[in-house]
């Protein structure tokens, strides 16, 4: 048995729920064999690693930023990426 913390979902509108339900209506016969899914993660436990700090963010969050790719049969190579995350 493990402990986690919940994690927070945003609320799902009315209208959002409406726009994903048109685009999975939209796309069920899609070839999803010849999609090529991306993915980004952050790592625990590397935050505080030298070459990983950035004395001047401000916002106290340290983290690294990968992406990687997988597609039908492929895995693609996870590239570790030299800047900060974007805010969204």
């Amino acid at each position: 048995y493990h402990h986690r913390v919940a994690r927070h979902k945003p609320f799902l509108s009315p209208a959002a729920v409406r726009k994903r339900l048109i685009w999975v209506k939209e796309n069920m016969t899609r070839d999803w064999n010849e999609v090529i899914w991306t993915d980004e993660a952050k790592l625990p436990g590397e935050e505080f690693l030298p070459e990983n700090i950035q004395p001047t963010f401000k916002s106290g969050r340290k983290s690294i930023m990968v992406w990687g790719c997988i597609a039908y049969g492929v895995k693609g190579s996870l590239i570790k990426l030299g800047f900060p995350p974007a805010t969204m």
